[in-house]
């Protein structure tokens, strides 16, 4: 932790994430809370245009974790297949059952926040590139990845907000954008841009074979009825085994082996179609990327302050 001293926003989303062992919703809170004023922090000052940085996959890893601890509405989490299979190694049967996750606070700025840097990296695409040519990626193969990633996350965000459907209108009007799209995804997205709504999202995310997934927790009285999505209830389904099983009805066929159950749900989420090894990267991967990160955020400060400097806040 000494290494993170002088940079609080981290420092404090490292204490949160590491040495917290609690589940419960306000737990989870306080995590996504130093999550987003790290996240913050670190994109005002620039970082993507420094030497050492964030890679796209580990940035975007951790916006899209981001996004899913501040994405209830009325009781329901929003999430894809993928993004929950990587939430849900870090739960357990006491969280799961006590899982809320209703804010106390007003989300407004968080999802803002998350709005802006997503719609800033779909339009800056020559930065996009460079950062993602930075990262030694390969840029024809990554790039239509990224931007299915972003797009997908504004989706998500739509739906937890519904704030959200001129943006992505707006976008998808673009062809420079649809062109790195899959040509189904875009065409469903478009046919129902009117109204965006939970059946238009769950079958674009469906053709992409990365389904919509809608978590109703322990306080959602909400009933949902949507045929191309998976309804995870947590007052019915609460061992992670029983979930793996309605993800994956076809990969796990013992509830009660975690190791076969682990097993199936690493090789999947790793294999859904458009859902590649690039876009949803381990967790491990990020930690290893944050030193080199707060080495980046301590230089762009130090340039900001320096009168000969040309970086500029983004």
């Amino acid at each position: 932790m000494t290494r993170f001293e002088d940079n609080l926003p981290w420092k404090k989303f490292i204490h949160q994430w590491s040495s917290a062992q609690e589940n419960d919703s306000s737990a989870e809170l306080n995590r996504a809370l130093s999550l987003y004023e790290a996240l913050e922090y670190s994109y005002n000052v620039n970082w993507m245009k420094e030497t050492d940085y964030l890679s796209p996959s580990c940035f975007m890893y951790l916006v899209e974790r981001l996004l899913l601890l501040t994405s209830c509405r009325k009781g329901l989490m929003f999430a894809t297949k993928s993004s929950l299979i990587e939430w849900l190694n870090y739960q357990d049967e006491n969280s799961l059952a006590n899982l809320s996750l209703t804010p106390g606070i007003n989300m407004t700025n968080v999802h803002k926040f998350i709005a802006r840097i997503l719609q800033e990296l779909i339009n800056n695409q020559n930065g996009t590139i460079n950062w993602i040519r930075k990262s030694n990626i390969d840029v024809k193969n990554y790039l239509p990845l990224f931007v299915l990633r972003l797009i997908v996350s504004l989706c998500l965000l739509h739906l937890s907000t519904r704030k959200y459907l001129e943006p992505l209108c707006t976008l998808l009007g673009k062809s420079h954008i649809t062109s790195q799209l899959p040509l189904e995804f875009c065409d469903v997205l478009k046919k129902g841009r009117k109204v965006m709504d939970l059946k238009v999202i769950a079958q674009a995310l469906k053709v992409i074979d990365n389904p919509l997934v809608i978590v109703k927790l322990g306080n959602s009285s909400s009933k949902v009825v949507c045929p191309d999505a998976v309804v995870v209830d947590l007052m019915v389904c609460r061992q992670k085994e029983l979930i793996l099983q309605m993800l994956f009805p076809d990969r796990v066929d013992n509830v009660d082996g975690e190791s076969a159950a682990s097993d199936s749900t690493s090789k999947e989420s790793l294999s859904c179609g458009s859902v590649s090894t690039d876009m949803y990267t381990n967790f491990d991967l990020v930690w290893d990327s944050l030193e080199d990160l707060i080495s980046t955020i301590e230089k762009a400060d130090f340039n900001r302050e320096s009168p000969d400097s040309n970086t500029m806040k983004a």
